[in-house]
């Protein structure tokens, strides 16, 4: 009886890193990281209306922040 209790343990922990694995590859996705990052910016960064002017606040945003 132990030996099935034992197997069935190592088989929970198994399965459990295993969707501790692919639960890690979703929150590192580009689906998940991209929106997350956008969320992050601040406004006046997010709320320019032409792309270089986003590019160069975003650059002087890091340049900072570092």
């Amino acid at each position: 009886m132990y030996f099935i209790v034992d197997r069935l343990m190592f088989f929970t922990v198994c399965v459990c890193a295993e969707l501790k694995g692919i639960v890690l590859t979703y929150l590192r996705a580009f689906a998940v990281a991209g929106p997350k990052a956008w969320n992050q910016l601040p406004m006046h960064i997010r709320a320019r209306e032409s792309v270089g002017s986003f590019k160069t606040a975003l650059k002087s945003h890091f340049h900072f922040v570092d």
